[in-house]
């Protein structure tokens, strides 16, 4: 049996605060008149200056940065907002704004629409990306880590995969590429007949998780960005929970931009990721994202999961081979 999350609505937050702004705009106010009382030293004081100052302080265009569901929005902007502040500190003539959708079909619908000019993508979505007007760019680093992890509670008794025939299995998406696919066809080729067990999607990782904390579902299939986080954060989970499998890697998340996008705008993006690594609170950032750098990179180096996704369609019945033509 197959179930999948209902479609809720998508948030986006800038990368400031907006209550800044009108603070902002008191304080000029009060040194403009500020300066209006008091007598300069010299004429030359009063008038405005030109020359070196940098035209970049304007914002100019916005362009939405979407990232596909990793964990819920509200986890999501915690984790994410201060990348996209170190992107606008470095961007010229244009911001970046974080968006977050709150399932894959969501994110999915609106990146073949063109909604978003700046995604971070599976690479699944990054390659049906392609097909609708975007080019990647570059990627997360630490392609060993970008696996399937399957789970269980600790009391849950099982130990092989025989002991799944009839258990509830719960993963984020059928679209979900180590989340979803991976652990599937790992499982289909160590004798697992997905027909034997009661697979249910419920949207996001991170409700995968919980699903098995709570007992709704016997088993649980994520990979390990959320998986360390949410250990971290809740470290009681590792008493409850115990990984039974991972999968072999493949290649991890993309960076995408879409076709219209200047190519020097998308150069200045790609090289504050990639520069993450080389500052305090860069690293901060990649440390919050259980990453340790961002990595240049084009379609070419997404062959390994052209050729798995051709494995996977070939082996699953149509309902969860969503990715075939």
């Amino acid at each position: 049996m197959l179930t999948t999350a209902v479609e809720p609505t998508e948030d986006e937050f800038p990368s400031y605060r907006s209550w800044l702004l009108p603070l902002y705009a008191v304080l000029m106010l009060g040194g403009f008149l500020f300066s209006m009382m008091t007598t300069p030293d010299n004429d030359k004081a009063n008038y405005p200056e030109y020359g070196n100052h940098s035209v970049c302080a304007q914002e100019g265009v916005v362009y939405r940065f979407a990232v596909h569901p990793l964990y819920n929005p509200r986890r999501l902007f915690s984790v994410f907002i201060r990348m996209m502040d170190k992107i606008n500190s470095q961007a010229c003539g244009f911001k970046v704004r974080l968006v977050a959708s709150r399932n894959y079909q969501s994110f999915e619908a609106r990146t073949r629409k063109n909604d978003f000019e700046i995604t971070l993508s599976n690479p699944s979505q990054a390659l049906q990306a392609v097909k609708h007007g975007y080019r990647i760019i570059g990627k997360m680093g630490d392609d060993s880590q970008f696996c399937g992890i399957i789970f269980a509670r600790r009391d849950s008794g099982i130990t092989d995969i025989t002991d799944l025939k009839g258990k509830v299995l719960a993963f984020p998406s059928p679209t979900a590429l180590a989340a979803t696919m991976m652990p599937l066809y790992y499982l289909h080729n160590r004798g697992l007949d997905i027909k034997d067990t009661d697979m249910h999607f419920v949207g996001s990782q991170e409700s995968v998780i919980m699903n098995v904390v709570l007992g709704n579902a016997d088993v649980g299939a994520t990979w390990p960005m959320p998986w360390q986080m949410l250990m971290r954060e809740r470290p009681e989970f590792s008493n409850i929970l115990k990984i039974l499998w991972e999968t072999p890697p493949l290649v991890n998340n993309a960076i995408l931009v879409r076709d219209d996008m200047p190519e020097k705008d998308a150069r200045i993006i790609m090289d504050a990721l990639v520069d993450l690594v080389n500052s305090p609170d860069g690293r901060e950032i990649l440390h919050e994202l259980t990453l340790s750098r961002f990595e240049r990179c084009t379609v070419s180096a997404y062959q390994p999961v052209v050729t798995f996704l051709k494995d996977y369609i070939s082996t699953f019945p149509k309902e969860l081979s969503v990715l075939q033509p």
